[in-house]
């Protein structure tokens, strides 16, 4: 035994194990002999026989708490990181100050997905070993894990302080950095730690993942990809290669690698979030919400799974839950992107304006200062400025598509034949849209998609959603060349589809919507691309060349703020169906809850337009005229009774408002008509709600404001020959709006003109509108054809 110890400690290993056998031989029950035959097999690799060789050890001598330590790591070699950690803690027992069994017991939590109990372990792992690169690693990955990156990034330094630049340093590091919201810095880091371990499957992952949060979104999945190829079974590489294919447009191959990573590892917070990120990309809603709900129930701090939540409560109609889900992510430090503006729009959505000042200030501050609070089309409901709306579109534009380079676009024309005559084919438009469906966009595209000139005009539709079996989306899919369903591609194959079909022109007609997938579009799936119509606003990215609008939403002194070229329509910039059909019986007062009697003031504008100003010149309304009523648009019941105490603390009887839920479409138009007078909201005017209106022959009365989309109420009234009803401050708009309601003859001579030029004006003259914006997109393509670059253009009038 002596002489075996002796070559063990000179290194002489096979000749050590030889007589350590000899001695077992003779004493199978040698506890001490079974303990260092399985540290060697271990120090092998041999992680199996090293387990049981310990293990008999330890039943023979179960008062060691080294065998119980060593026997623990052989299990954590083996994956067996439960029962790893019932024999770290009986070494624990028998010696509380054992930094090892602590290091070690802290990593197998890791494992096990307890970031709380692995803290707890590697810090009294660190007291006694005092600036240990390798507890210092391992307590960094628990302090990220728990959302300090801060401090993990602390406890990286320090490590790298005291030893060499190694991988494991480096990639808790560069995790820590992901965390710091430092993307770029995190993959410098992470390139280093792949070229130092270029078979560390976890470095290539967390690399992947930086270079998600940078956009570089197809070489993060060739690093992820890689790490898979090095380690099939990695947890987190399958998560994140989930999150990069849902990045992609992939979201059915999304589930698929994510529900892998939860077969593995079913307490995966950061998978089951993901994995819900890819229903709810799919549409199914409550598949989604399940799964964000199973994230908190495993991690409650996952700032991520509550804000995932809190969105698709949003998209169900779940205002009042939504708001009581997004509230403690402003408590985190710091709060994550875009939490204070889902916090805003949720207040604003159930109408609980008790932080209206304080958090819209927040958002504009945080825009002037560049700070991702907000997304793009909820901030056009908050922020007239179309500077400021600009900045945050090219903030967003930047974050999530900044570096997905196209590739090159080989024109249907080449521009060296422009001398020769025009092409005799049909110029080619696809509109892209995930809204093909009962909805406004349909709504107001409909007539369009049917009038246009099948002999100039090949016309595809690209939806993005699923087809719903629907009045509308069947009209749609009729009215058109060809319809493509793109639901289940990703956003490359959607490309190479467009680019097969030789679209000409690319209508998106969704943009910054919760519909829209501008990945298609920065990828260049056509030679030209319009940004029309669903987002009321400049997107703020370069592969946007046109934007459709007229002389009144983008006037001269605003147009620097829109990154796109400007077409400018004749008439107005909207979209109109004169087929659309109003209910050929529409209700009565009664049947709608409005009284017999009294004027009726309307506003079905979402309740997220509604703002404490208007409001109260609308109370003030109510005031003047002691018989009116306020009719809205009310689906939430804490937007109903914060709408009702309002009224009650001004000293307007609640009962003064009505409220409306949606109908059918045609229901809707009949019962339109019971209105007096359409009150339009600011900074968010109304725009198919307006048209709506105007078009059952309600007048609307609005006020113009700096943006695009603070302008569409005013441009619909020019385009109707209404002028007379758009005013420039508040203080005009209340005293027409009063002015109206107080003067019978002179509402009604407003609505015998509506009536006369609903028929003759250009708002509603589907053919015209069609006719002009076909002249557009034969002049983009004319000047393609040229060589010549997108610039702004008029189309003139008939």
């Amino acid at each position: 035994m002596r002489r075996a110890a002796e070559l063990h400690r000179a290194g002489e290993t096979p000749a050590a194990e030889a007589l350590y056998a000899e001695v077992l031989r003779a004493e199978p029950r040698n506890a001490g002999v079974l303990h260092v035959l399985g540290l060697l097999a271990h120090q092998s690799r041999d992680f199996e026989r090293a387990r049981g060789l310990i293990a008999a050890s330890v039943d023979i001598d179960p008062s060691n708490a080294a065998a119980h330590s060593n026997l623990g790591n052989s299990l954590m070699a083996l994956g067996r990181h439960r029962e790893a950690v019932a024999h770290l803690d009986r070494a624990l027992e028998r010696r509380t100050d054992y930094p090892v069994a602590l290091l070690n017991r802290g990593i197998c939590r890791l494992h096990l997905d307890d970031p709380e109990g692995a803290l707890g372990d590697l810090s009294r792992a660190l007291e006694m070993l005092p600036g240990r690169p390798e507890v210092l690693v391992n307590r960094a990955v628990a302090l990220r894990r728990l959302g300090r990156a801060r401090e993990a990034f602390a406890d990286c330094n320090a490590a790298l302080a005291g030893g060499p630049e190694d991988a494991a340093t480096l990639m808790a590091r560069g995790a820590a950095l992901i965390g710091l919201d430092r993307p770029a810095d995190a993959a410098a880091c992470l390139e280093r730690a792949v070229r130092l371990a270029p078979a560390n499957a976890s470095a290539h992952a967390d690399l992947g993942l930086a270079l998600t949060q940078l956009a570089r979104l197809d070489e993060g999945l060739a690093s992820v990809d890689r790490a898979l190829d090095l380690d099939p079974g990695l947890a987190d590489a399958l998560s994140t290669r989930g999150w990069l294919l849902i990045r992609l447009g992939r979201h059915h191959e999304a589930a698929a690698s994510v529900e892998r990573a939860l077969e593995l590892r079913p307490r995966f917070a950061e998978a089951w979030t993901v994995l819900g990120v890819a229903r709810k990309s799919a549409n199914r809603l409550d598949e989604a919400r399940a799964c964000f709900e199973r994230a908190l129930e495993i991690d409650s701090r996952s700032t991520d799974a509550r804000g995932n939540l809190g969105a698709v409560l949003m998209e169900m109609g779940r205002f009042a839950a939504a708001l009581e889900v997004f509230r403690p992510l402003l408590l985190a430090n710091p709060p994550p992107d875009y939490a204070l503006g889902q916090l805003f729009e949720a207040e604003l959505r159930t109408v609980d304006w008790s932080g209206y000042a304080a958090h819209g200030g927040a958002i504009v501050e945080a825009v002037t200062r560049r700070r991702q609070a907000v997304r793009p089309f909820f901030f056009l409901a908050v922020c007239d400025d179309p500077a400021r709306q600009l900045e945050c579109a090219r903030m967003y534009a930047e974050r999530h598509y900044g570096t997905l380079v196209p590739e090159p676009f080989m024109p249907r024309v080449a521009a060296a034949a422009a001398s020769s005559p025009p092409p005799t084919d049909r110029i080619r438009v696809a509109y892209v849209s995930g809204e093909f469906s009962e909805h406004a966009v349909s709504y107001l595209i409909a007539g369009l998609l049917e009038r246009h000139d099948r002999a100039r005009f090949e016309i595809t539709a690209i939806s993005l959603r699923a087809p719903q079996d629907s009045d509308m989306g069947r009209r749609i899919r009729a009215a058109v060349d060809r319809f493509v369903d793109v639901s289940a591609v990703g956003d490359a194959e959607v490309v190479a589809q467009m680019r097969a079909l030789e679209i000409d022109i690319a209508v998106d007609l969704s943009g910054y919507t919760g519909a829209g997938r501008t990945g298609i579009f920065a990828r260049r799936a056509a030679p030209l691309q319009i940004n029309y119509l669903a987002f009321p606003g400049t997107m703020g990215i370069s592969c946007m060349d046109y934007i459709v609008a007229d002389r009144f939403v983008i006037p001269p002194q605003s147009r620097a703020h829109y990154f796109e070229h400007v077409v400018y329509l004749p008439g107005s910039f909207q979209a109109n169906d004169d087929r659309r059909v109003i209910g050929a019986a529409a209700p009565s007062r009664a049947e709608c809850g409005l009284p017999e009697r009294g004027f009726v003031f309307c506003s079905f504008n979402n309740t997220y337009k509604i703002n404490p100003a208007f409001f109260a010149v609308w109370l003030d309304l109510l005031r003047e005229m002691p018989d009116s009523v306020l009719w809205l648009l009310g689906e939430d019941d804490a937007a109903r009774r914060n709408l009702r105490g309002r009224a009650a603390a001004a000293g307007i009887d609640p009962a003064r408002l009505v409220f409306a839920q949606r109908l059918p479409y045609a229901h809707h138009l009949g019962r339109l008509t019971r209105a007096d007078l359409f009150l339009d909201s600011l900074p968010f005017n109304g725009g198919t709600t307006a048209s709506d209106a105007l078009w059952a022959g309600v007048p609307l009365v609005t006020q113009a404001g700096a943006s695009l989309a603070a302008r569409m109420g005013g441009s619909l009234l020019g385009a109707v020959g209404l002028p007379e009803l758009i005013t420039n401050d508040g203080t005009a708009y209340a005293a027409l709006a009063l002015r109206l309601a107080r003067d019978p003859a002179l509402l009604a001579s407003l609505r015998a003109r509506l009536a006369v030029n609903r028929s003759a004006a250009p708002l509603f003259d589907t053919r015209r509108f069609c006719r002009g914006l076909e002249s557009a997109y034969a002049t983009m393509v004319e000047r393609h054809r040229r060589g010549e670059p997108p610039a702004d253009f008029a189309v003139e009038g008939p």
